[in-house]
């Protein structure tokens, strides 16, 4: 017979540890995973997206809100550990995925859409058509590259 192990005896109680337990070293790389992909998501946004794709202020600059509404948290869950990367401003799925082209209409009806335009005249129209935007695949991007950086460190 060839050398090596006649059986093993795993511990269960050590392996749910190691596997599940806050502090143990899943759970941390998982929250490196986190706060890594939250970082990179992040200056993702402030690198992609330029102040029309965001809301702003009267001046033009950026408000950032997209940006800072990124949140990580690591916790158990009946099927194990889960790390979660929200960002909870209500256009990130628009900015994350993109849309389609689509009339914007007024939310009175009869009501009219008032906006200036780029020379800074008041314009007013009934409906307007929006070409639709592109997708910005942030959190996309921001995982793959967390995930690889954060393993890179060893889960740190």
């Amino acid at each position: 017979m060839a050398a090596g192990f006649r059986s093993v005896q795993l511990d269960d109680r050590a392996v749910d540890r190691l596997l599940h337990a806050r502090g143990g070293p899943v759970h941390r790389t998982m929250t490196a995973i986190g706060s890594t992909t939250t970082r990179t998501a992040k200056t993702l946004a402030d690198q992609r997206l330029n102040s029309t794709a965001t809301a702003q202020f009267r001046d033009g600059t950026r408000s950032g809100r997209y940006r800072d509404r990124f949140r990580t948290s690591t916790g158990r869950t009946v099927a194990g550990l889960r790390t979660r990367i929200t960002n909870d401003a209500d256009y990130a799925t628009f900015l994350e995925r993109g849309t389609p082209p689509h009339v914007i209409r007024p939310r009175k009806p009869g009501g009219m859409l008032v906006f200036s335009n780029s020379i800074g005249e008041r314009v007013f129209a009934r409906q307007v058509q929006h070409p639709g935007t592109r997708p910005y695949r942030i959190m996309q991007d921001a995982l793959r590259i967390g995930v690889r950086t954060a393993l890179a460190r060893g889960g740190r």
